[in-house]
C-alpha cells in the first residue's frame, strides 16, 4: 500500500525493496563503545545481546528505573563480564541509538542508486525509512524518548550519526 501511495508499484522497486529489506549482512560494530575483549565476533554476539535486551527492559521499565543487574539477568550476561563490553548504563543506551542510526546509514546507502532519479532517490529513501520504523520501532521510540539521558559527548556523537543519515 506504501510503495502504490509513493508510485513504486512496479516490479523492479518491490523486487529491490524486498532484498534490502531482507538482507542479513548489516553487522554493527561500535565506533564509540570498545570492548575489552579481543574476540570481535564475540563482542558483536554480547553486544546485540545487551542491545536486544535492554530495548525491552529500557521500554518496559523505563531507562532510569531499569539497572544494569536487571540487563544481566535477562540478557545471560555475566555480572562480571558485562563490564568487559560496556562500563556502565548509559553506554548501552549509546550501543542502541548506534545501532539503529548505523542501520538506517547501511539500509538507504544500499537501497538508494547514484543514477536514480531524484525523485526515485525520494521514494525509495522514504519506504527504507518506514520499513526500519517498522522492524525496530521499540529502539526507536527509545532513541526518542531517552536521548536527553545522555551526557553531552555522548548526545553531540548521537546528533552527528543522525545528521549523517539525514544527508543521505
Amino acid at each position: 500500500m506504501f510503495l502504490k501511495k509513493l508510485g513504486m508499484e512496479g516490479r523492479y522497486e518491490k523486487n529491490r525493496i524486498h532484498q534490502i529489506e531482507n538482507q542479513s549482512d548489516f553487522s554493527f560494530k561500535s565506533q564509540l563503545i570498545h570492548a575489552q575483549v579481543e574476540d570481535e565476533e564475540l563482542v558483536r554476539k554480547n553486544h546485540q545481546r545487551l542491545i536486544d535486551t535492554a530495548t525491552a527492559l529500557f521500554g518496559k521499565e523505563g531507562y532510569n528505573n531499569t539497572t544494569i543487574r536487571q540487563i544481566v539477568k535477562h540478557s545471560g550476561i555475566g555480572i562480571g563480564s558485562i563490564y568487559q563490553y560496556v562500563k556502565n548504563k548509559e553506554e548501552i543506551l549509546v550501543l542502541i541509538l548506534e545501532y539503529i542510526l548505523k542501520q538506517y546509514e547501511y539500509k538507504l546507502n544500499q537501497a538508494i542508486k547514484d543514477n536514480d532519479s531524484a525523485l526515485k532517490k525520494m521514494q525509495t529513501g522514504i519506504d527504507t525509512y518506514y520499513r526500519i520504523i517498522d522492524k525496530e520501532h521499540e529502539k526507536i521510540i527509545l532513541a526518542y524518548s531517552s536521548t536527553n539521558a545522555l551526557s553531552d559527548p555522548y548526545r553531540a556523537y548521537i546528533k552527528e550519526l543522525e545528521l549523517k543519515t539525514n544527508h543521505i
